[in-house]
């Protein structure tokens, strides 16, 4: 499940637009007084002027050597890391992972991951997580059903659905995001993904749009 787009709020467009772009090195793509869009990898990432106080999380995936490159970077900024239940800001999961909070204090995450994309990408490789938190995860689960998942789970309060490209991360509403203590809470996501056609998927009871998009084969 390639993430091709992604659509957050935020109260704070300038603040927020300074740290992808000067400390994360995300080129702004495309910029007004209400929004700003950066290119994270394959992915494009979106912030738009919300209203309330959004909270999300989400994860950039990368190679080692920017990983190491990225969190170096994130400590002589003075970043937000967030530490694992032994004080370790540099974790291992399949792979490095650090967790750090951005000006919105959206919790971030990011991957040393192999490059699956076929091409040659030099710093980020794309947005491969995005959390969906709902009061069910398993009617969250038949809302995305269209889309192609291979993950299996027994939790009813977290689940990865999705594939090796990308994942949702649905965890039921109020569970705490690892490694805080800030539960998950439902702020508006629009998110556009690789599909086999066209669709557009609009949950009736959340503010959240999933777009399927069919990709002809010579698109990168």
């Amino acid at each position: 499940m390639k993430i091709l787009r992604i659509v957050l709020e935020t109260l704070n467009i300038e603040e927020m637009k300074a740290f992808y772009q000067n400390v994360l090195e995300m080129n702004v793509i495309r910029s007004s007084g209400s929004y700003f869009t950066v290119q994270a990898g394959k992915t494009q990432l979106t912030f738009q002027q919300g209203h309330t106080k959004p909270f999300y999380h989400f994860a950039l995936r990368t190679d080692s050597p920017y990983f190491e490159y990225m969190y170096d970077r994130l400590l002589k900024n003075g970043a937000d890391l967030l530490s694992d239940e032994n004080g370790h800001t540099s974790m291992y999961w399949h792979g490095k992972q650090v967790y750090f909070k951005d000006p919105d204090g959206n919790i971030v995450e990011t991957l040393e991951r192999d490059n699956l994309h076929g091409e040659e990408l030099k710093g980020w490789f794309d947005v491969c997580e995005i959390g969906l938190p709902s009061e069910s995860v398993e009617q969250m689960s038949e809302f995305l059903s269209s889309i192609w998942d291979v993950n299996k789970t027994n939790s009813s309060t977290f689940r990865f659905y999705g594939d090796s490209f990308g994942n949702f991360v649905l965890v039921k509403n109020g569970r705490h995001w690892y490694p805080t203590d800030h539960p998950a809470t439902i702020h508006p996501i629009t998110v556009e993904v690789e599909g086999d056609r066209d669709e557009v998927l609009k949950h009736p009871s959340y503010p959240y749009t999933v777009k399927k998009k069919l990709r002809s084969c010579n698109e990168g």
